[in-house]
C-alpha cells in the first residue's frame, strides 16, 4: 500500500511538471523575448578598406582602368523587413542617411526591439521605395539636402558620390554620381529604382547586430563598366544612367558577421 501511494505521488508530480512545462505559472504561455537589431555598415573598395581617417586622400582604379578618388559620399538605407517562418512580414520605419565623413551614421539601430525567433529572412533597402519617396515628408533629410528637384521627379536620393578622376587626357576632372529613380525627362515617367539587399535567414536569441560591407568599386563594375570620360555629371536626369546604376548596385552590399549577445 506505502509503496502504491509513492508512485501516485510521483505520477502526480509529473503531470503537474508536463502541464506547466512551456507556461508561465499561472498557466499563460510564456512570451517572448524582444531583442535590439543594429546593423553597422563599413566600406571598402574591391577589399580594401575605406576609412574614415584618409579616404579622401586616396586614390582608386575603377574596372575601366580609371584612376579615381572619393571626395564626399552619402546614401540612404530604410524598409528593414523581417520574414519569419509562417511568410509573415513585420516591416520597421526607420531610415538612416549614411555619410562617409560621419563615423557615427554607420550604425542604425532600430527604434522597435523585435521578437525573438527564427526569421527565414531580414532585409533592408537602399533608398526609398516609391510609397515613402516623397518630400517634404523628411525634416531631417530636408536639412540635410537630400531632396531631389521637382524637375527631376521630387523625393530624395539614394546616393551622392561625389569625387575626381584622371580623364583621358590625364587632366584632373570632377564627376558627381548621383543615384535617384529613374526619369524620362522626355514625358515625366519615373521607375522605382531602389534595391532591396537579402542578409538571409537570422535566429534571433538575444540583442542582434549585423555587419554589412559596402565594395564602393561595384558601383563601377558589373555588369555595366562604368566609364567616367563619357557619365561623369549630369546623371540624374539621364533615364539610362539611372537604371544602369540600379544594375551595378545590385552587388554592392555584402553580408558580413552576425553576433547575437
Amino acid at each position: 500500500m506505502k509503496r502504491m501511494i509513492q508512485n501516485a505521488a510521483l505520477l502526480f508530480m509529473v503531470s503537474i511538471a508536463l502541464v506547466s512545462c512551456g507556461s508561465d505559472d499561472d498557466g499563460t504561455p510564456t512570451t517572448p523575448e524582444n531583442y535590439n537589431l543594429n546593423f553597422i555598415f563599413s566600406h571598402n573598395w574591391d577589399g580594401e578598406s575605406v576609412s574614415l581617417a584618409e579616404y579622401t586622400e586616396k586614390t582608386y582604379t575603377n574596372a575601366a582602368g580609371t584612376l579615381m578618388s572619393i571626395e564626399f559620399m552619402r546614401y540612404l538605407i530604410s524598409g528593414i523587413t523581417l520574414t519569419n517562418a509562417n511568410g509573415e512580414t513585420t516591416r520597421l520605419t526607420d531610415y538612416q542617411l549614411i555619410d562617409l565623413d560621419d563615423a557615427g551614421s554607420f550604425t542604425l539601430t532600430t527604434t522597435q526591439q523585435i521578437e525573438e525567433g527564427a526569421y527565414t529572412n531580414i532585409s533592408f533597402n537602399y533608398g526609398f521605395e516609391d510609397t515613402e519617396n516623397f518630400g517634404p515628408t523628411y525634416q531631417d533629410l530636408n536639412t540635410a539636402n537630400w531632396n531631389v528637384p521637382e524637375l527631376l521627379g521630387g523625393g530624395y536620393h539614394y546616393m551622392q558620390l561625389n569625387g575626381k578622376y584622371a580623364n583621358s587626357n590625364l587632366d584632373i576632372t570632377n564627376f558627381m554620381f548621383h543615384n535617384i529613380r529613374a526619369i524620362n525627362m522626355a514625358d515625366g515617367t519615373t521607375m522605382d529604382t531602389h534595391i532591396v539587399h537579402n542578409v538571409g535567414p537570422v535566429n534571433v536569441t538575444g540583442n542582434t547586430t549585423i555587419n554589412i560591407k559596402m565594395d564602393i568599386s561595384e558601383w563601377f563594375k558589373s555588369p555595366n563598366e562604368w566609364d567616367l570620360n563619357t557619365r561623369f555629371q549630369m546623371l540624374m536626369g539621364n533615364y539610362g544612367a539611372q537604371i544602369d546604376m540600379n544594375a551595378n548596385g545590385q552587388d554592392v552590399f555584402n553580408v558580413g558577421s552576425i553576433n547575437i549577445e
